[in-house]
C-alpha cells in the first residue's frame, strides 16, 4: 500500500456530498453510524470485518474488502459497487465490543450510545431500507411499474367518485384513447379504459361522418356583400346624414355598384345607423366647417416703421379656404379709404362672393355704413363682434399674429410702399405655398397634394428665397 493509502487509512473520513435522493439518505446514515462509532481508522474497520467473517465461518475469507473499499463505502458520492461490502461495513461499525475498546470512542463519550439497543436497531433498519430503495430507483423493474400503474388507477377511481357529473372528453383525449386501445389486451379494456369499446367505435363513426359531410360548406341564398361595399355604404351614411338607404343605393349605382336597397338598409341597421329623418345631427366640427365656407372676416393690422411712424393695413380672411387678402396700407385709414378697400376686394373676388354669406368685423369707427352697404349689395350679412371681444373674430386675429411672427418682427419697414410690397409678397406666399392644418396641410389655393417622390437622388428639393431668405419655399426640381 502506498504512503497515501496508509495515511488515508488513519485519518478521519470526510462526509460525502451527494445530491438529494435515496443515495444521499443512505450515505448520511452510514456517515452518522461512522461518527457514532467514534470515527475509527479504516484499517481497524477492515480488521473487524475479517474477525466477524472468521467468527461466522465464511467459506471465502479473501472476500474481505480492502481498506480502499471501506473508505469508498463511507466517503464516495456514488453508490457502492457491491451490497455485501456495505453490509460488512455496517456490521463492523455496529459491533459494540471492539469499538468500545477504541480510545477515540471512549474519549468522545460515545459509549453511552451503545447502552441503548433501540438506537442500533433503528440505524440498522434505516440503512437496510435505503440500501433496498436505491436499486429499486436505479433499476426500475416490471414489478415497480405495475405497482405504479395500480396506484395511478386507484387514484383515478378516487377522483371519479368525487365528480358530480359525467366526464367530458376533448377530441385530443379521444384520439389518445383510440391510439392506446391497440396496445391493451381487449380482455383488460374494462379495467384500464374509462370508456367502453362501443364508445370508441361511436367516436370513429362520428369522425368519418364529419369528414364526408359537406353540408357546412354549402352556401345557400344570395352571396354575401363584399367588405369594401359595406365600408362604402357606411361611409356614405356618415358623410351624408340626410341620405336614406334608397338615396345611398342610387349613389352606389351611379358608381357602378349594383346592390339592392334592402341590403343597404340591412348594412346601415347592423351598424346602428338610424334612418335619415331620425339620425343624430352633425357634430360641432361638421357644423362649423359647413358654416365657415360662407364667412369672411375683416380687421386692421398696425405696424411701425423704422422711424416710428404708424401704418395701417386692412386684412380680410376667408374662413373656408383660409385665403388671405391684404387690400392696402396707409398712414391715415379714413372711412372713405376703408370703403374703397371693400370695393377693391369685391372686384377681386368676382363670382366667388356668391358662396359668402357673412362678414365679421369689429365696431371700429373706421367702418362706415357705406362699407357695410358694399357687402350687403352682394347679399352678405354684416355681423359685428361684441365690444372688446377679439375672440369673436379669432381667425382674423390669428392670421394677424402669424404675419407678425413670420415677417414683421424680423424686418424693418421704411415706409408705405415698402410695407405694401412686403405684405403683398407674404400674401402670395401664404395663399400659394403655406400649408394649413385645417385644410389637411394644403395651401389655400391648392386642390390636392402633389404625387409622392421616393427617389430623392433624382428629385432633389429646390429652395426659393422669399423676402431675401426670411421665408423659404421648397419644390422638387424638374
Amino acid at each position: 500500500m502506498s504512503s497515501d493509502g496508509r495515511a488515508g487509512s488513519q485519518r478521519r473520513v470526510d462526509k460525502p456530498v451527494v445530491p438529494p435522493g435515496p443515495l444521499a439518505e443512505l450515505k448520511n446514515a452510514l456517515y452518522d453510524l461512522y461518527l457514532a462509532a467514534g470515527t475509527p481508522p479504516m484499517q481497524r474497520i477492515r480488521e473487524r470485518i475479517g474477525e466477524l467473517a472468521e467468527g461466522a465461518e465464511v467459506s471465502d475469507p479473501t472476500a474481505t474488502p480492502a481498506v480502499d473499499t471501506v473508505h469508498r463505502v463511507l466517503s464516495s458520492p456514488t453508490f457502492p459497487p457491491k451490497e455485501n461490502n456495505v453490509i460488512a461495513v455496517v456490521a463492523a461499525l455496529l459491533h459494540p465490543v471492539p469499538l468500545e475498546k477504541s480510545s477515540l470512542l471512549v474519549e468522545r463519550g460515545h459509549h453511552r450510545l451503545w447502552e441503548h439497543g433501540r438506537v442500533i436497531v433503528s440505524l440498522l433498519y434505516k440503512v437496510t431500507r435505503k440500501l433496498l430503495s436505491v436499486p429499486a430507483v436505479l433499476l426500475r423493474s416490471e414489478v415497480s411499474k405495475d405497482a405504479e400503474l395500480l396506484v395511478l388507477r386507484h387514484e383515478n377511481a378516487v377522483l371519479r367518485r368525487q365528480l358530480a357529473g359525467p366526464v367530458r372528453y376533448e377530441p385530443a383525449d379521444r384520439l389518445w384513447f383510440a391510439a392506446l386501445a391497440g396496445l391493451v389486451d381487449r380482455r383488460h379494456w374494462q379495467a384500464v379504459f374509462p370508456v367502453t369499446p362501443g364508445t370508441l367505435l361511436a367516436w370513429h363513426r362520428t369522425l368519418v361522418a364529419r369528414k364526408w359531410d359537406h353540408s357546412a360548406r354549402r352556401r345557400t341564398g344570395r352571396p354575401p356583400t363584399r367588405a369594401a361595399i359595406k365600408a362604402l355604404v357606411l361611409r356614405l351614411g356618415r358623410e351624408n346624414p340626410r341620405w336614406g338607404h334608397r338615396r345611398i343605393q342610387g349613389e352606389l349605382t351611379r358608381l357602378g355598384h349594383h346592390i339592392a336597397a334592402s341590403t343597404v338598409w340591412q348594412i346601415l341597421h347592423a351598424a346602428g345607423i338610424d334612418p335619415a329623418p331620425r339620425r343624430a345631427g352633425p357634430t360641432w366640427r361638421e357644423f362649423l366647417t359647413a358654416q365657415a365656407q360662407g364667412i369672411i372676416a375683416a380687421d386692421f393690422l398696425h405696424l411701425d416703421t423704422v422711424l416710428g411712424k404708424r401704418l395701417y393695413a386692412l386684412v380680410f380672411l376667408e374662413h373656408g379656404t383660409r385665403r388671405l387678402h391684404i387690400t392696402g396700407v396707409t398712414a391715415h385709414p379714413t372711412q372713405a379709404w376703408t370703403t374703397q378697400q371693400a370695393r377693391n376686394l369685391t372686384a377681386d373676388l368676382g363670382h366667388r362672393t356668391e358662396s359668402l354669406r357673412f362678414l365679421i368685423r369689429d365696431r371700429d369707427g373706421k367702418y362706415s355704413q357705406t362699407f357695410d352697404t358694399v357687402f350687403q349689395s352682394d347679399d352678405l350679412r354684416v355681423i359685428k363682434s361684441a365690444p372688446q371681444a377679439p375672440r369673436m373674430n379669432a381667425h382674423c386675429e390669428r392670421v394677424i399674429g402669424t404675419i407678425r411672427r413670420e415677417v414683421l418682427d424680423h424686418i424693418l419697414i421704411t415706409g408705405e410702399s415698402h410695407a405694401h410690397q412686403v405684405l403683398k409678397t407674404y400674401e402670395d406666399h401664404y395663399n400659394r405655398h403655406r400649408p394649413h392644418q385645417a385644410r389637411d396641410q394644403l395651401s389655400p389655393e391648392a386642390r390636392q397634394h402633389p404625387a409622392a417622390v421616393h427617389d430623392l437622388a433624382t428629385h432633389r428639393p429646390h429652395r426659393t428665397r422669399i423676402l431675401g431668405g426670411l421665408i423659404n419655399e421648397y419644390r422638387h426640381a424638374a
